[in-house]
């Protein structure tokens, strides 16, 4: 669903760069030492903490873990982030694709959409493996993973009830219209896909 959608391949470009930087042992000592000179001593920490996989040859759990593990700093980074401290940076494509991503509110909407959205079908795969008698456990029961009668109904519950949320992110704070109607159909053909695998699964 979402290779699908017309922003997708822009956004991981992006971020694909924006992983880069932030994984560039040197950049980031670099990135670090700027900030504490102007008194960010806290985001400085934030920046030494933080730990990303590579995306370069990306897989679906990659993006996951990726967006997972951004998701609480991406503003905070974006907030202290000054061009001008990189502009001897080797790598000024990159550089550039950094800029744009970090000062795009568009951007950054799809980063939150991206986010939500590996975390929902997360959700839902690990349900599925579950059993109603073990949630949240790893005890072992003959149960576990005969969840297939309920799946559909969970899926579609679990990927539809966010569009409230989705249409307030896109419409009603940023005006974004396009991205609205590119998410939602992301979302409803996410549940179309689902469906249809859990109708010949069954």
């Amino acid at each position: 669903a979402l290779c699908s959608a017309p922003f997708f391949p822009g956004f991981l470009d992006k971020l694909k760069a924006l992983v880069a930087f932030l994984r560039d042992s040197s950049i980031m000592k670099h990135f670090q030492r700027k900030l504490r000179d102007v008194g960010k001593h806290g985001v400085a920490a934030v920046l030494a903490a933080l730990s990303l996989v590579s995306i370069a040859e990306w897989r679906w759990h990659t993006l996951g873990e990726t967006t997972a593990a951004l998701a609480p700093v991406l503003t905070t980074i974006s907030m202290s982030f000054e061009r001008a401290w990189f502009q001897n940076s080797a790598d000024q494509s990159r550089l550039q694709r950094v800029c744009s991503a970090l000062q795009s509110a568009d951007w950054m909407a799809q980063f939150q959409f991206v986010n939500e959205f590996m975390e929902r079908i997360n959700r839902c795969m690990r349900w599925i493996g579950e059993c109603p008698c073990h949630i949240n456990t790893k005890e072992p029961c003959m149960r576990r993973g005969r969840r297939l009668h309920e799946a559909r109904a969970f899926v579609t519950s679990e990927l539809m009830s966010w569009t409230d949320w989705v249409e307030e992110m896109t419409v009603s704070q940023c005006g974004h219209v396009r991205l609205w109607q590119e998410f939602t159909a992301v979302i409803r053909y996410g549940v179309h896909v689902c469906n249809n695998v859990f109708h010949h699964l069954h």
